[in-house]
């Protein structure tokens, strides 16, 4: 299951351009950790069970029925045990 959250573009001016932009991903698979990727600023968050994550001082985690890779703080790779993968990258423009 995917759920995704989408708001309108705002340029950096605080001009609102007609776009949008997903601001949050949420997904489960079965009985696995809930995690969501949002927009923070200028990078992703990773929250697990509505609890932020910190990756601070690695790169990945293996929890319960979901692996979480974050080689980058724009770059979030989320793979379940059934292989089935999303991955969210940030970019600006």
């Amino acid at each position: 299951s995917v759920q995704v959250r989408t708001e309108q573009v705002k340029l950096k001016n605080g001009t609102l351009v007609k776009a949008t932009r997903l601001s949050s991903v949420a997904m489960r698979e079965n009985s696995s950790d809930v995690i969501e990727v949002r927009m923070q600023g200028d990078h992703l968050q990773v929250l697990r069970n509505g609890k932020i994550l910190p990756f601070s001082e690695q790169r990945w985690m293996d929890l319960q029925g979901v692996f979480v890779f974050v080689p980058s703080p724009l770059n979030v790779t989320v793979m379940f045990s059934s292989g089935a993968a999303v991955e969210l990258r940030l970019d600006e423009g």
